[in-house]
């Protein structure tokens, strides 16, 4: 099985995560890191939601802190 590329999302405002969320919607591997821990837990507990031409879906998403994203590699 090969390992595709990751993706990191680094700022998660309206762009970034209408992005982000159609790439997991299409079986991408991304994490989402941002700088405020209240979104940070919102995305984790319901993951992320967004509306678009195609319709509103939500995806579950890995998403981490800012402060967290030193530990990455």
């Amino acid at each position: 099985m090969e390992m595709g590329d990751k993706i990191a999302i680094m700022g998660v405002g309206a762009v970034g995560s209408y992005v982000g969320a159609y790439f997991v919607k299409e079986g991408e591997d991304v994490t989402f890191i941002d700088m405020w821990p209240e979104h940070v837990e919102t995305m984790r507990s319901k993951g992320l939601r967004a509306s678009g031409s195609q319709g509103d879906f939500t995806v579950p998403v890995n998403a981490m802190h800012l402060t967290d994203a030193q530990n990455i590699y």
